[in-house]
């Protein structure tokens, strides 16, 4: 009964952390929101078989290196448990590694989900073999799925549709005022 709910499938927690932490990093929130919703589905004590912490499942190294990068502080890795600390540090992450992908998201879904280097190599072999390497589905999925794994294919297409309805409730929140 709930699969068409969009509140149900795509809630919106800790909006005014999600705004001001996108604001901040001048990137979309339905970006925030959406990987919020790929990587924890909003459980705060989000814990990963390899790690990773919060609703933005962040790894404990990631989080340290992005504190000291941003200046936010960051006590403990227990810390990354904390909405609003976890929400800063991943859209602080997030937008490092959309900087780094020169702004494709896609790219940089992958990369916050399988790490940088992973995507970096697989940039590199794509071009070698004359693909566009910015151009992931299509081009790049087959190979990605070889050198990056199924599953961050499959996590990037799950990323895109979250933030595709996140995208789109923010736009009709919008048009209702």
């Amino acid at each position: 009964e709930s699969y068409d709910d969009t509140e149900v499938r795509f809630p919106i927690r800790y909006k005014e952390t999600v705004l001001a932490a996108a604001a901040e990093r001048e990137i979309s929130p339905a970006r925030v929101f959406g990987i919020i919703r790929g990587e924890s589905a909003f459980v705060v004590t989000a814990r990963s078989g390899a790690g990773a912490l919060g609703l933005m499942q962040l790894m404990p190294a990631t989080g340290a290196e992005t504190a000291r990068r941003t200046g936010i502080p960051l006590g403990k890795p227990e810390d990354l448990l904390i909405p609003e600390k976890n929400i800063q540090l991943g859209s602080a992450y997030l937008r490092q590694v959309i900087r780094q992908f020169n702004g494709n998201f896609a790219l940089a879904a992958a990369a916050y989900n399988a790490g940088p280097a992973k995507v970096s190599k697989l940039r590199k072999e794509a071009a070698k073999m004359g693909l566009d390497p910015n151009v992931w589905f299509g081009n790049v999925e087959i190979v990605a799925a070889k050198r990056i794994g199924r599953e961050t294919v499959q996590y990037v297409s799950n990323i895109f549709k979250y933030y595709l309805a996140y995208r789109y409730i923010s736009e009709r929140n919008n048009s209702k005022k």
